[in-house]
């Protein structure tokens, strides 16, 4: 269960990662979000180093950990940090646990989708209201700050914080708030768009010794 929900709460986050936002001062929140597909369209491979900082409220622990994500095709990707892999060739997905030395085989399926970085990227503006909350310094670089909040409430993401360097129009930092009121802060530490990928990245093959669990209808 925890790994699913560990599952959605990395990918919700990651959408974010890939993007560019042309900021102007005279943009409006719409006006950017729509740069933001834009920018994204034209990406059509991407590797991001990332850190991870997350805050589990009802146990009152913080985590914090390092990883990867590579996307390609819009609708594959690759996430690699110390203890778990997730990977997906759009149709099949993978979960890796290192700790339970157990991977988990599903198909993707339409909530999976949803939160897919690409799928992400073009729903939160349907989802979310969007507004441009001001400028702060973060690691140094000048950065606006936009603030993602649900519209329903019934979003398992309920509010989001990006930090958009204003040099350079990467993302430099997210925070978002689950349903539970956990945080979870991701701090990009670099992207590299547009580079070749080879298509073994997005499947898996199990380590041996390595328990395998087919959820797969046969």
């Amino acid at each position: 269960m925890m790994n699913r929900i560990f599952f959605k709460i990395i990918l919700s986050g990651m959408f974010i990662f890939m993007t560019c936002f042309p900021l102007y001062a005279d943009m409006s929140a719409k006006d950017i979000v729509n740069k933001v597909k834009k920018s994204y369209n034209k990406q059509n491979n991407i590797a991001v180093e990332f850190k991870q900082i997350f805050e589990w409220k009802l146990a009152g622990k913080t985590r914090e950990t390092t990883g990867k994500l590579f996307i390609k095709d819009k609708n594959k990707y690759r996430i690699e940090m110390p203890q778990q892999t997730i990977v997906t060739d759009g149709k099949t997905l993978w979960q890796y646990s290192m700790a339970n030395q157990q991977v988990l085989i599903d198909v993707i399926q339409e909530k999976d989708e949803n939160q897919l970085p690409s799928k992400m990227l073009f729903r939160y503006s349907e989802d979310y209201n969007v507004k441009l909350i001001g400028s702060e310094v973060f690691n140094g670089l000048p950065c606006y700050v936009l603030q993602l909040t649900s519209k329903t409430g019934d979003n398992f993401i309920q509010e989001m914080k990006t930090w958009i360097d204003k040099a350079s129009w990467l993302t430099r930092k997210i925070e978002n708030q689950d349903i539970n009121g956990n945080l979870n802060t991701y701090i990009i530490q670099a992207i590299t768009t547009n580079i070749k990928l080879q298509e073994s990245l997005f499947t898996f093959k199990t380590p041996e010794g390595v328990q395998e669990v087919d959820l797969r209808v046969k």
